[in-house]
């Protein structure tokens, strides 16, 4: 423990405590409102944000990674998994480490999760 620890206040997005949490190498935030303690935000805290914001805590769920062709877009690839009676729950964006390219991963929930993924392919999209 410190004498002086460092804080953070209640409306801090988590993006930057996180930021925080990694450049000190520290657990566990304080959080802070007007000199009194309101709360503790802890790794653990920000592991469960990220499976909600993600959607990988909805029980069924299943992850899709693609890449698009010049061709493609995120809307017909959300039309596809709605014409099948599946739910996006969440999209995320990252590099691809082979190909160096942008990667999608969309998050969907539905009980033929499994037709989505097939749907995707036979319409010509990449999925990894």
């Amino acid at each position: 423990m410190t004498e002086t620890p460092l804080t953070i206040a209640p409306d801090m997005a988590v993006e930057d405590a996180i930021q925080l949490m990694l450049r000190d190498q520290i657990s566990g935030l304080p959080v802070v409102e007007n000199g009194t303690l309101v709360g503790i935000v802890t790794a653990s805290d920000i592991l469960k944000a990220f499976l909600e914001v993600t959607g990988a805590s909805t029980p069924g769920s299943i992850r899709i990674n693609l890449l698009l062709k010049d061709t493609q877009n995120l809307v017909e690839v959300t039309q596809i998994i709605h014409a099948v009676n599946c739910e996006v729950l969440a999209v995320g964006t990252y590099e691809e480490p082979v190909s160096h390219r942008r990667a999608y991963f969309l998050r969907i929930a539905g009980a033929d999760a499994a037709k989505a993924t097939a749907a995707l392919r036979q319409k010509g999209y990449s999925l990894l």
